[in-house]
């Protein structure tokens, strides 16, 4: 099974940029109506958001409840089928690994992201942030464990 990872932050990460709970609910109020705005400027009815497992999920679950649409979380690439007219939600594209390997399943979608590193292969759709391939980027729901040990 070809299952979607997270990266743990390494050397190559020289500067960090945290995003609270009120920049998400910006991030994603702003995305839904841009959203919403492509797709009744395109005359194409929106069928369904899928968020890309783990961070796209909590976005992509706000945002289809915004839009009022269908939500699914893409936990692995396994007999992955989309819905036409569909948006592909994610937090972060890196360096676009996971995006590609996902639209190799859907080559036309329209692929929102909140953050985008400067050295990604995919430019999405949409996003609102582009940070240098250097920042970590920490979002509000990357807490540490209650036990202390480092989150997976």
């Amino acid at each position: 099974m070809d299952k979607l990872s997270s990266v743990n932050p390494t050397s190559r990460h020289t500067s960090k940029l945290q995003l609270n709970w009120q920049q998400y609910e910006q991030a994603s109020d702003t995305l839904a109506s841009n959203i919403y705005k492509h797709f009744i400027a395109c005359g194409l009815p929106l069928s369904h958001v899928y968020g890309v497992h783990r961070g796209g999920v909590l976005l992509a679950d706000r945002i289809s409840r915004r839009l009022n649409v269908v939500y699914s979380s893409i936990n692995s690439l396994e007999d992955l089928m989309f819905e036409p007219h569909a948006v592909i939600i994610d937090d972060i594209i890196d360096s676009g690994d996971t995006m590609s390997r996902i639209l190799k399943h859907s080559p036309g979608a329209y692929v929102v992201s909140w953050v985008v590193k400067s050295h990604s292969s995919i430019v999405p759709s949409q996003m609102l942030l582009k940070v240098p391939a250097n920042t970590w980027v920490i979002f509000s729901w990357e807490v540490e464990a209650i036990d202390g040990k480092p989150k997976t």
